[in-house]
């Protein structure tokens, strides 16, 4: 059928030392004279190079991807047909984007990050209102600020408000020291009305 390549999949064996190998091939790819054990579980354990641009195929195109490899990364690049470049504004490195998908430990983090606001909360509520100090949660490295979202929408339903915020400045300070991280997180922080 038709549709687009946007990345490639696979499996592969690293010899570490003399007696140790990482082996993730599949035990049906393997080649009979492969003396490694097969990998056991029943989930993918396939790796995935994301390709520089999305590559428009239809059935029956023939596709010529050049491989290669060095001491710390593999390579896959299309080289016929060609695609053309896309422009990037931003980037992040891959294992980043790879944390945006944990929903359960996001999950995790809200309910530490609600319990942990409500006892602040209740601390403050047991302070004079003129001495109280402003609340301050600082998220260092932050990455793409997900979790620094996840806080500012705890603390705004535990109970900080516009006017704290206006008079005390930011509730959720996120710090980051990536530069191409911090333009994305900025964007993110931006789109989700969160950057104020």
């Amino acid at each position: 059928e038709n549709g687009v390549l946007n990345c490639i999949s696979f499996w592969y064996r690293m010899d570490l030392t003399a007696n140790v190998s990482l082996d993730h091939t599949p035990a049906e790819l393997r080649s009979p004279s492969c003396s490694s054990t097969a990998p056991v579980g029943n989930y993918s354990r396939h790796a995935m190079q994301w390709l520089a641009a999305p590559v428009e195929v239809s059935k029956g195109d023939e596709i010529h991807i050049r491989a290669s490899y060095s001491r710390s990364r593999i390579r896959f690049e299309v080289m016929s047909p060609e695609s053309k470049k896309l422009d990037r504004k931003v980037s992040v490195p891959r294992w980043l984007l790879l944390r945006i998908r944990e929903e359960q430990k996001v999950e995790a983090y809200r309910k530490a990050i609600d319990k942990a606001l409500g006892k602040i909360m209740e601390a403050r509520e047991q302070i004079p209102k003129l001495d109280r100090p402003p609340l301050r949660i600082v998220h260092l490295g932050a990455g793409l600020a997900q979790m620094s979202m996840v806080a500012a929408r705890c603390a705004r339903e535990a109970g900080v408000d516009d006017k704290e915020i206006e008079t005390h400045g930011y509730t959720v300070v996120a710090l980051e020291e990536m530069p191409k991280v911090v333009k994305l997180a900025r964007r993110a922080l931006r789109d989700n009305d969160l950057d104020q």
